[in-house]
């Protein structure tokens, strides 16, 4: 491999008692290398695979290379990684590999891609500092008002853009002509390592237990899944049910939204749990829900939950300009008119948008984190995207339920019209 070598910057594998909590390995390759992919590109010494991104314009040719020296390791059944973590760029229709990553401990390793934001960085991640960890490496560091740049001794150059205060905002990777690199990236990532500092500078993954945990289920043949019970909107009407209700949302469709509020009004529930709120959320909620209305207490939940559904939920319904008329914010007033406890589910905002948002291991760990605030007992209803119970069997929200409550009653709300 030509340029920097995975070799050189790689630091010795972790040993085997210590490879679950260690960092995964980034793997990039130089533009215009052709040829095979050879075995010691890949791998070290000891076979071990170093990687969790496969970029750079990997041509086809070393990319089928690549898949062969994953199968002569036991890593590949007809094609499809098992156990590598590998994600191939896509660029020039080249292939990407279905399972994505595996389990990060460290949310900078969520998605590699040219730049990284301030999620993935410690309160302890200052400039001066991390440029101090760099300096050994680094050729020459050029400020301005926005952005501080270090060239590094390979000619690639690290951007970190500012926000108020100059504290980084954004981190861009740049080769020596100024485009995006990968292998700046792995760098600069590298560095860190070296130094013995990557934990103090770059901030933990909060869900690793939750994407262990769906990692098992999504890729282990020994664990199975069960069918789901499912009720029409018909048998509904006729039936009697306990437990758990799951209720399917089509993200912005008002007839879906019109049968919840349906239900809402006339089934005696528990609590209703639901997507939209993050479990981070929950003092909030439960504010809105007790505090009396017009109080201060009131007025500041309530705009800190309209703040939230604002950017994030309110767009998937077209011409809404009042918050007030939020169907998801409505959704909580007539709970406190009922008197439902009502419980945010989902994982912090950046989580599900930097980690591959509609990759199975994140929707996995998601549905892993929304069984945890499921509560153990009581008639509720659980409303999220349908593609949480229906989706990636094993690892469905009602998979985790069942692990956790094995006997549970569950059922799945049916509808007849089709997505869009």
């Amino acid at each position: 491999m030509s340029g920097v070598s995975i070799v050189t910057l790689a630091e010795k594998y972790p040993k085997a008692s210590e490879r679950e909590n260690s960092v995964p390995w980034l793997l990039a390759f130089d533009r215009n290398q052709d040829g095979a992919l050879q075995a010691d590109e890949v791998q070290d010494p000891d076979g071990h695979f170093r990687c969790d991104w496969l970029g750079d314009r990997l041509n086809v040719r070393r990319w089928r290379n690549f898949e062969a020296i994953l199968q002569d390791a036991g890593l590949v059944a007809h094609r499809r990684p098992k156990a590598c973590g590998v994600l191939v760029e896509r660029k020039k229709n080249l292939p990407i590999a279905p399972v994505g990553r595996f389990p990060a401990a460290y949310s900078i390793l969520f998605f590699a891609q040219p730049y990284d934001r301030a999620y993935s960085l410690t309160r302890e991640a200052e400039l001066d500092k991390m440029l101090e960890v760099l300096q050994p490496l680094t050729q020459q560091v050029e400020r301005d008002d926005k952005s501080v740049e270090a060239t590094l001794d390979s000619g690639r150059r690290v951007r970190f853009d500012l926000a108020k205060g100059g504290v980084p905002r954004e981190i861009h990777y740049l080769d020596a002509d100024g485009e995006d690199s990968w292998l700046a990236r792995l760098e600069f990532l590298q560095a860190f390592r070296d130094a013995g500092v990557f934990a103090t500078y770059f901030s933990k993954n909060p869900y690793y237990a939750e994407e262990q945990d769906a990692w098992l289920r999504l890729y282990s043949p020994i664990v199975t899944a069960r069918d789901t019970p499912t009720l029409s909107l018909e048998e509904l009407g006729k039936k009697s049910w306990k437990g758990v209700l799951l209720f399917p949302d089509l993200h912005g469709s008002v007839a879906r939204y019109r049968q919840l509020v349906r239900l809402l009004k006339k089934e005696k529930l528990d609590w209703f749990a639901l997507e939209m709120f993050s479990q981070r959320m929950q003092g909030t909620l439960d504010d809105f829900l007790s505090a009396a209305e017009g109080s201060d207490q009131f007025v500041a939940a309530k705009a800190k939950i309209q703040n939230h559904l604002a950017p994030f939920w309110n767009p998937y319904f077209k011409d809404l300009s009042d918050p007030d008329d939020s169907p998801y914010y409505r959704l909580l007033l007539l709970c406190r008119e009922r008197k439902i406890p009502v419980i945010g589910l989902d994982a912090m905002g950046y989580y599900s948008f930097a980690s591959q948002r509609l990759a199975p291991l994140t929707i996995g760990a998601r549905n892993a984190l929304w069984a945890q605030g499921i509560p153990a007992k009581g008639r509720g209803i659980v409303f999220g995207g349908q593609g949480h119970f229906t989706s990636y069997r094993k690892a469905r929200v009602q998979d985790f339920i069942w692990e956790l409550t094995p006997k549970r009653s569950i059922h799945l709300l049916s509808f007849e019209e089709k997505a869009d």
